[in-house]
């Protein structure tokens, strides 16, 4: 039955497809140095809209860590016309409570500061009479505007939301004004959103270990020195005046782009942009300075107790996200480590040789780092035996030990990741935005893969030499958790404002017309092919318009519901091999064609997934066939499994947000919840 439906799919899918090109970006800047990137997609059924800022929490001013994240969250809360009813009357209490913070940041005394910020919250409720804080988010609703947020790196800010094309003039209406004389009304009640935030992170053992991974790494950057949502303290000692500042010296025409991809006419948003953004203000930017990279000298490690399960990190400094050895940089990792798991360090961890091994590259403007995560296995490994395997990995590539056929899988599966990565507008445009902030075109970044193309097994050997030497930094985290210092959210009256009042800007902008929406329905009869197979399976099958990757789901109808054994054998079942590969050795078979595959389960369905190169889709399904029909499960595999879910227990039960979920299913579902 399972070969029938592989046979039927391989009829369907074997000739090449007529690839679209929805890929083009067009990029020109306004007379002012605002840059536009637009990437009209036909094939989408919505636009991905995002205005970004070249400035991030690097940019901070030193004694004021956490600036350009809290001003990210303020920008969303109106301007003199928009989120007022009277802004005039307003301003007089929002002047105060400048002034009253730049008081309390001048002030040493507890007490003064304190007496302060009773007088700031008083203010603050006098001037929510007028205030309307949410009244930009309840606009972009009212455009069917969904994923409204923004998010602050260390280089960049990035504000952004998906939204239906032809309520694209109001997009643009609402998008160009939330950033002309904003006002950042809310501080106090939006400091403990930060608050809040802040506390999440600090509970969050991923992000401590982290932090204190990059103030090593990037020790005398911002990067290492300065932390993205700010220090205890100054988050204690917010400056508005400088934030004010932060805005006017950054949060200008010259360093900012508007970047527009989905399912519109540019012809027709062109104009609409120079009208909206062309009288944005320009300013010049000042110079980032010129901060010394921190190189090892000899291999230099820090002992600490940050996590509930043992963890240690390597770190090999590397390049920037510019630098020519960059494309390298990549296939050197993803010869260790990458989606298609037939990298060495992946082949530790699927023999069981150690609990989880694997490696990213961390490459931003300024600086870059490789990183090795490496889990032990409990109790019988340490931390110097699991680091050994992980050199010895490292070895096999400075020593060329692999063969012309895994070079080649590896580029294949770094094209695969690439492609793929383009086909969401959401993701293209968040690409769209690093590349301006880069300084790249759109077709130098399409180049990726020739470029990957043409690294040779020398370059890889070289590069490997060159950058994971013996001079790196490893972090060994053992079981425990330091003291946590918690923001405690200040006791001030909370403010209330009147959900149902408009602003004169919010009247106007519901008396503009939008255009009638062009609705193109999916037609099933003619979109999507189906198939009934021998033995009642069904098929379902449909064009991919943006590029040469297929994607492949088999899902079967039974899940966790029904069989909740079904989770640890999803987990055994991706440790398996066949009589003719073992588990590593079937892995790289599948990265050998640029493909990957993966079991999951659900409530309702156990799910095998497979993505690959369309050439090699023939091969890629004799493989799957294989898989399912020559199953064979590794002596360890299930060994290795069982000490995998007990060391994601021992997280969860360290991780808020994950007892959450334990909370919730149990709640839901009682003793059938799938924790149990």
């Amino acid at each position: 039955m399972r070969r029938v439906l592989l046979l039927g799919l391989l009829a369907l899918l074997v000739a090449p497809l007529a690839i679209a090109q929805p890929l083009a970006v067009e990029t020109y800047t306004l007379p002012n140095g605002f840059t536009v990137m637009l990437n009209p997609d036909a094939t989408a059924t919505e636009v991905s809209g995002a205005v970004m800022v070249k400035a991030g929490g690097k940019n901070d001013p030193a004694d004021a860590t956490g600036i350009a994240h809290y001003l990210e969250h303020l920008l969303f809360k109106g301007t003199q016309e928009m989120g007022t009813s009277d802004y005039e009357a307003e301003k007089v209490h929002l002047d105060r409570i400048v002034e009253l913070y730049d008081e309390a940041a001048a002030t040493t005394d507890p007490e003064a500061r304190q007496a302060l910020y009773t007088e700031i919250n008083q203010e603050a409720l006098a001037a929510s009479e007028y205030g309307m804080p949410n009244e930009f988010d309840k606009l972009l609703k009212s455009l069917g505007s969904t994923g409204i947020n923004a998010f602050t790196s260390s280089d960049i800010t990035f504000y952004y939301n998906n939204f239906p094309a032809h309520e694209l003039p109001r997009w643009l209406d609402l998008y160009s004004h939330r950033f002309e004389n904003p006002v950042f009304r809310s501080f106090q009640s939006e400091l403990e959103v930060v608050y809040e935030e802040k506390n999440r992170s600090m509970d969050a053992f991923q992000n401590r270990l982290i932090e204190t991974f990059n103030a090593e790494v990037f020790k005398g950057h911002p990067y290492g020195d300065q932390l993205i949502l700010g220090t205890i303290e100054h988050l204690k000692n917010p400056s508005l005046t400088k934030m004010y500042e932060f805005f006017k010296t950054y949060y200008v025409a010259n360093n900012m782009a508007l970047i527009l991809s989905g399912n519109f006419d540019p012809e027709t948003a062109k104009p609409l942009i120079a009208e909206k953004f062309g009288d944005w203000r320009t300013g010049e930017v000042p110079e980032y300075p010129d901060y010394p990279k921190r190189r090892f000298e000899k291999k230099q490690t820090l002992d600490v107790r940050l996590t509930p399960i043992a963890v240690s990190l390597m770190g090999f400094k590397t390049v920037n996200d510019t630098h020519p050895d960059r494309f390298g940089l990549d296939v050197v990792a993803a010869m260790l480590s990458n989606s298609a798991s037939s990298g060495f360090l992946d082949e530790i961890s699927l023999e069981g040789k150690v609990l989880q091994a694997g490696m990213f590259n961390n490459s931003m403007q300024d600086d870059g780092v490789s990183i090795v995560i490496v889990v032990p296995k409990p109790v019988v490994q340490s931390f110097k035996a699991a680091e050994k395997l992980v050199l010895a990995a490292i070895e096999k590539v400075q020593e060329g030990e692999f063969t012309d056929e895994d070079l080649a899988a590896v580029k294949s599966t770094l094209y695969k990741d690439f492609q793929s990565s383009l086909e969401s507008v959401d993701n293209r445009a968040v690409q769209m935005g690093f590349c301006f902030s880069r300084g790249l075109s759109w077709d130098d970044y399409l180049k990726y893969p020739e470029m990957v193309a043409s690294i040779t097994r020398e370059d890889v050997m070289r590069l490997a030499e060159q950058y994971y030497g013996d001079n790196y930094f490893a972090m060994y985290s053992k079981t425990g958790f330091p003291k946590k210092e918690e923001l405690e959210k200040p006791s001030y009256e909370p403010v209330t404002t009147d959900q149902n009042a408009e602003s004169g800007y919010a009247r106007a902008f519901a008396s503009m017309e939008p255009a009638l929406p062009e609705a193109t329905f999916v037609d099933l009869a003619k979109d999507v092919t189906r198939m009934e197979l021998e033995g009642g399976n069904k098929l379902f099958w449909t064009e991919n318009p943006i590029n040469d990757i297929f994607s492949l789901e088999m899902e079967f109808q039974v899940g966790t519901r029904t069989l909740p054994s079904l989770e640890p054998i999803a987990d055994v079942l991706n440790l398996a091999g066949t009589s003719e590969y073992s588990a590593t050795e079937l892995k790289k078979q599948f990265a050998s064609l640029g493909a990957s595959f993966y079991f999951s389960v659900s409530r309702n369905y156990f799910t095998l997934s497979v993505d690959g190169i369309e050439e090699n889709l023939a091969p890629t399904l004799a493989l799957v066939n294989q898989l399912l029909t020559d199953t064979e499960i590794p002596q360890d595999a299930i060994k290795t499994t069982a000490e995998g879910i007990e060391t994601n227990r021992e997280v969860e039960s360290s991780t808020p947000d994950a007892m959450g979920s334990v909370l919730f299913q149990y709640g839901l579902r009682g003793e059938a919840s799938q924790y149990l």
